[in-house]
């Protein structure tokens, strides 16, 4: 991560708001190019069929400025005369007619023809939005879209999609069409008009629209899965932003591709549809700037991105107040800004991209993609180039690279869970260690202090023992029957010794051992109470002479007693058995 203090981001602007101009007057060189190659004045020949058996209409038309003709306008003895030979699909702006430029509002009617070596059932297919067609082949009306006016008041704009059957003549067949338009900037066509078998155009339209459909698919998923990702870590705002800038193009797309998701309704009305158009053209560059931003947001300056905010806020309110026309005139203004943001962001990316961690190295490269398209989207729109919108195709792939970015980013925290996890693994391990380590010096001492305390009341009971045994001994050879005092010291003894009892014991080391007793007899149920005492002192490794001493027998009894025990365990007579015992702990 590179810090860059002001004066360093201050240096930055500067380079690159001179690098911006740069583009754009690399741009400029084609912006009329359409006017170079239009004043032909021969009659081009007849279009003729591909070899995949379609025909492009496009190239030098005959072209009337401001008249709305019909077929049988033309079939007098003197033919209405052709204003100019002008390309097509392009607009007529700027076209200099006998000496005058045209402006964007206006009708006017085109004509060309095409040749058909024989007879088949054909279709034409043809698309555009706020603007009117009407299409006549042979003098018969084949396809309409809206109603083409020499005035505002009765001309009726709309987004048309039309595919539409007809049969041709064998050779030369004659194609004419009007159009009228007054609510752009820019009159004239967007796109070329195809022709071909029905076959062919029907599967071309439903190509066409089942990959609309596939690609807006994708996008709003990807809109709505980047939405869950800021909802899960609301601190990313760049999932908020790539969500929102996917959401935009997924609306634009909807409403400028053949998939319809506005319905028809929209289609009929043209102001609205151009608002709504510009709107989103609008907000896009907006949303793309404070998407890198998040990114980046150490090569751009948080007021950079405050003042193209506010430029773009003021745009889009330009675009709700203004009229349609007025607002289709001045986006073409507004589009610099956006040249000059798009030109600082790719001067930016160029700049430090060697600096780049891999992750943002890689979406870097998908912004680069997505700007590349976002200028083509330009172009279309200002008439430099003339081809379906592209914007949703660089976000398409600006996917690609931001998955691949965010896959990458699972793999390095993936990666980092797992040495965490074994990292952990060994703290716990050498934790778990310390902790039996430290329960068994407890156990021990325990052990050790029971021990202690049983080996100190045997020893006592030993010795108060041998003292009951010399006082018989003293009674018996000096008759002392008869003496009371005698007699109470003798009991007292006799008392002092069997006070201490096993239970007392066996209550110490249930709580050193809380669990031996029940596994002992989950395991071995037959044991009866004073075998489960002997289990109790063997575990804690007395020997025959001790437990004889707790239990007041003889040793060989303790021993016989253990003898059986061991039978009922099934132990062999060669297994320790205190060794066993430990199982149960």
């Amino acid at each position: 991560m590179i810090v860059m203090g002001s004066e360093i981001t201050r240096v930055n602007i500067k380079k690159g708001l001179l690098f911006c101009p740069l583009i754009s007057i690399l741009l400029l060189p084609t912006c009329h190019k359409y006017q170079q190659d239009s004043n032909s004045k021969n009659k081009p020949l007849p279009l003729v069929q591909s070899d995949e058996g379609e025909i492009i209409i496009k190239g030098p038309l005959a072209f009337y400025w401001n008249q709305l003709l019909e077929p049988a306008d033309f079939q007098v003895e003197k033919e209405p005369a052709v204003s100019a030979w002008l390309d097509f699909p392009g607009t007529w702006n700027y076209f200099e007619i006998g000496g005058k430029k045209l402006p964007g509002r206006g009708c006017a009617t085109y004509r060309t023809w095409f040749w058909i070596d024989s007879v088949m059932p054909m279709a034409i297919k043809t698309d555009d939005y706020c603007n009117a067609v009407k299409i006549w082949i042979n003098g018969e009306l084949i396809a309409q879209g809206g109603e083409p006016g020499s005035a505002k008041g009765i001309h009726k704009a709309v987004k048309y999609n039309i595919v539409e059957p007809f049969v041709p003549l064998e050779g030369l067949n004659e194609i004419i069409f009007q159009t009228s338009n007054f609510e752009e900037y820019y009159g004239g066509f967007r796109h070329a008009i195809l022709l071909g078998s029905e076959a062919l155009i029907s599967s071309a339209a439903s190509k066409t629209k089942l990959i609309d459909s596939f690609v807006l698919g994708v996008i709003i998923i990807m809109a709505l899965y980047h939405f869950s990702l800021f909802w899960m870590n609301p601190e990313n705002k760049a999932f908020l932003w790539f969500g929102l800038l996917a959401l935009f193009i997924g609306l634009r797309m909807g409403l400028l591709s053949s998939t319809n998701i506005f319905g028809l309704w929209l289609n009929e009305q043209a102001g609205l549809f151009l608002r709504l158009s510009f709107l989103l053209a609008l907000i896009l560059p907006m949303t793309l700037f404070y998407y890198f931003s998040s990114v980046f947001p150490e090569y751009l300056r948080r007021r950079t991105v405050n003042v193209y905010g506010g430029l773009s806020l003021f745009a889009i309110l330009f675009v709700f107040l203004l009229p349609v026309y007025y607002v289709s005139f001045g986006v073409r203004y507004f589009q610099f800004i956006i040249f000059l943001s798009f030109g600082y962001i790719l001067f930016l990316i160029l700049k430090f991209f060697k600096f780049m961690s891999l992750t943002k190295k890689i979406i870097g490269l998908g912004i680069l993609l997505l700007l590349l398209s976002v200028v083509f989207e330009i172009l279309i729109f200002n008439r430099v180039l003339y081809s379906d919108y592209v914007a949703h195709y660089g976000l398409l792939g600006f996917i690609v690279f931001q998955s691949f970015a965010l896959s990458y980013d699972f793999h390095l925290a993936s990666k980092r869970n797992i040495e965490l996890t074994r990292e952990l693994d060994r703290h716990n391990k050498n934790l778990q260690e310390e902790v039996e380590i430290k329960s068994r010096e407890v156990l021990e001492a325990k052990q050790r202090e029971m021990v202690a305390m049983a080996l100190q009341k045997s020893r006592v009971n030993r010795v108060l023992r041998e003292i009951e045994e010399k006082l018989i001994l003293f009674k018996q050879q000096n008759k002392v029957e008869s003496d009371k005092s005698f007699a109470e010291v003798l009991d007292l003894v006799k008392e002092s010794k069997y006070s201490w009892k096993d239970e007392e014991y066996l209550l110490q080391f249930e709580k050193v051992h809380p669990q031996f007793f029940d596994k002992l007899l989950k395991a071995h149920p037959s044991l009866t109470k004073l075998e489960i005492h002997l289990c109790a002192y063997l575990k804690m490794n007395f020997g025959y002479q001790e437990i004889a001493h707790f239990q007041h027998i003889e040793s060989e009894s303790v021993r016989r007693s253990i003898t059986r025990m061991r039978k009922k365990m099934e132990l062999d007579s060669n297994r320790d058995i205190a060794a066993y015992l430990t199982l149960f702990s």
